[in-house]
């Protein structure tokens, strides 16, 4: 008799540290969620400004031609302008 209630002990002791290992992984797993959802919303935040710097790349690239094919334009007018003052 004196074995039985000691395994009936142990089955309890057992019982009472797998709940514990259970909630202690549960809590894991919630604090691991929570850290990824984070990641995910700052992944996506940095994507975002990314895309934005992207754009802003882009337009200035195209400023810097309109700018270089409009100072090559004035080059242009001014050159025909000196030759018309001096063929005038």
């Amino acid at each position: 008799m004196h074995t039985y209630v000691r395994l009936i002990h142990n089955r309890k002791i057992f019982e009472i540290f797998l709940n514990l290992l259970y909630n202690i992984y549960a809590g894991l797993l919630q604090e691991v969620g929570a850290r990824a959802a984070e990641m995910e919303a700052a992944a996506a935040k940095l994507a975002g400004e990314l895309a934005e710097y992207k754009a802003e790349s882009r337009n200035l690239r195209n400023q810097e031609h309109t700018i270089r094919r409009l100072e090559e334009k004035v080059r242009t007018l001014e050159a025909q302008l000196d030759e018309k003052v001096r063929t005038f």
